[in-house]
């Protein structure tokens, strides 16, 4: 009965949630403080000790009254109260992470990013003529029963920018449901290139995932991301070299200030919960410009909205946790009472491991996924629990003491 009792058991979950604060924006501009992840679950032990007399005194009788009205009655409507909370961090996951670009089967997407600090103008043969501004992004879809398709570009790049050649004519390849880019830069000796690049994806952490791109003439170069909400900590700091053009890094939620060689080059840029970004530098008579372009992200909403679940499964705690400590007094004989309650105290030993378990396996690409996978064994806890203790009779508080 206790170890059905699972609803008990994933209330120990709370570094999961702590993980979701992680992307979540703690910032209460007129304290000019901030909540951490962490901070949010203070709130546990507050409610608990403002729920107990409260539901003694208020709720359970009015539950009662409709028929809630022995101590196994409301550890299962506990459970309830349990599963509700993984419900409400599952929506609120669901709306940080956001859903990731899907394009349907027959269509494609290309995309080209411009590296250089003055406008593009492109021709392309299957669809038409189109400008890129300076470090900036063009994309065209493509729809077509055609699986994979090839495009001829041709691109004229503005005389400002004073390459070698400023002209180029390359092919490109559209592969239908998926993105394809590529990067327009130039070579050591002003050459024009234009780089194929990997698809990015939403990162399952939810953090950012983001990709350097830059002309060859910054290979070499250091660049650095400082965390402006943690002056004090370099936890959050980045630092990478700029070796691979098609390597991407994962960046914790948060502002940050942007540096070249010690340089800064760009200030509080905000890299967004599950975002793909393309952070783009050019460097031209050692003056360095950069943009960063977000083409996918979640929303960064505030940590407050945590509270609901961390309510809902503090209420599931005070009518589990504690009713479960009452009926084993009352209802276990003396030379129980003591294995009984460790018996209880061991159920969430094995709700820690269940987590652990799952966590490692990776079962689910989306965190959206596990939190519902939660909420059903909370669910199956229950049935089961309810099945287990519907014929059970309980014995009296002064039977059970008179013949201890």
């Amino acid at each position: 009965m206790y170890i059905c009792n699972n609803s008990n058991n994933l209330y120990f979950k709370g570094s999961r949630w702590t993980l979701q604060g992680t992307l979540m924006n703690g910032k209460i501009e007129f304290l000019n403080w901030s909540i951490k992840p962490d901070q949010i679950h203070l709130i546990n032990p507050l409610f608990v000790l403002i729920f107990i007399p409260l539901f003694n005194g208020v709720v359970y009788p009015i539950l009662y009254k409709i028929g809630i009205n022995t101590p196994l009655k409301k550890v299962t409507l506990g459970g309830i109260f349990a599963a509700s909370s993984f419900v409400c961090s599952a929506v609120v996951q669901d709306i940080i992470i956001g859903h990731p670009l899907l394009l349907p089967s027959n269509e494609g997407q290309l995309r080209i990013y411009n590296n250089f600090d003055c406008r593009v103008a492109m021709s392309v043969s299957l669809v038409g003529n189109f400008s890129i501004e300076p470090l900036d992004v063009l994309h065209i879809n493509y729809s077509s029963a055609v699986f994979n398709e090839t495009d001829v570009l041709s691109i004229d790049v503005n005389p400002k920018c004073q390459l070698k050649t400023g002209t180029l004519k390359q092919r490109v390849f559209i592969v239908k449901g998926r993105v394809s880019s590529y990067l327009l830069t130039s070579k050591k000796n002003d050459d024009i290139e234009l780089k194929n690049l990997n698809e990015l994806r939403k990162l399952r952490s939810g953090n950012s995932n983001l990709r350097i791109s830059y002309s060859d003439n910054l290979s070499g170069k250091s660049i650095t991301l400082r965390d402006t909400n943690n002056k004090l900590s370099n936890v959050n700091n980045f630092q990478a070299v700029l070796l691979n053009k098609n390597t991407n890094h994962e960046i914790p939620v948060g502002t940050y200030n942007i540096y070249l060689d010690n340089e800064q080059i760009l200030k509080k840029i905000d890299l967004l919960p599950a975002s793909v970004n393309e952070l783009i530098f050019h460097q031209r008579f050692n003056h360095t410009n950069a943009k960063l372009i977000t083409s996918e992200s979640g929303k960064y909403i505030h940590i407050l909205w945590q509270v609901p679940q961390t309510l809902l499964i503090t209420v599931a705690e005070v009518m589990i946790i504690v009713t479960l400590l009452e009926f084993t007094f009352t209802q276990a004989p003396l030379s129980m009472k003591s294995f009984i309650s460790a018996a209880n105290l061991c159920t969430q030993a094995v709700g820690n491991l269940l987590i652990v378990i799952i966590s490692k396996m990776r079962l689910f690409e989306n965190q959206v996924h596990e939190y519902i996978f939660y909420v059903i064994l909370v669910v199956l806890g229950v049935i089961i629990f309810m099945l287990m203790t519907a014929k059970y009779k309980y014995k009296s508080v002064t039977d059970n003491q008179s013949k201890e």
